[in-house]
């Protein structure tokens, strides 16, 4: 039987000792995730704050770039324009703003694998999600 190098010092545990770990592991895990869900809401609470005291402005009401300089808004809403006007002269915020809105491009690899598939069922009506590869048979 093959070693795995480093595992010479690993000691196998009991039943009772892999069921307590895994209790352990468990009680963390759920831990773990409730400070996660607890920050993300306090997260999402700030954000919906006003940048000033008074009514907030409806973002839909806003007509002009210059309009959004004296308008009320919420952090959120402040975040976002200032992703949108920092895209205009960044690289990286274009590209978290394009992606954001779902307008990423197809990357290369992607396309090539489209196209190969395409090929593949034009060729033999069958896919290889079929089970069958039969690209090198021309069909008659």
């Amino acid at each position: 039987m093959a070693s795995v190098a480093g595992t010479g010092n690993l000691r196998v545990l009991t039943p009772e000792e892999a069921r307590e770990q895994g209790r352990r592991g468990g009680i963390a895990s759920a831990k773990a995730r409730r400070e996660k869900r607890s920050m993300n809401e306090a997260l999402t609470m700030i954000i919906s704050l006003p940048m000033g005291k008074g009514k907030v402005i409806d973002l839909s009401k806003i007509k002009s770039i210059d309009d959004l300089k004296t308008a009320n808004l919420t952090l959120k809403d402040k975040m976002l324009t200032n992703l949108a006007l920092r895209s205009l002269t960044s690289d990286l915020s274009f590209t978290l703003l394009r992606d954001q809105i779902g307008e990423h491009p197809i990357d290369a690899e992607t396309m090539r694998s489209s196209a190969i598939d395409n090929l593949a069922t034009a060729l033999t009506g069958t896919t290889e999600e079929d089970g069958e590869d039969n690209i090198d048979e021309v069909p008659s």
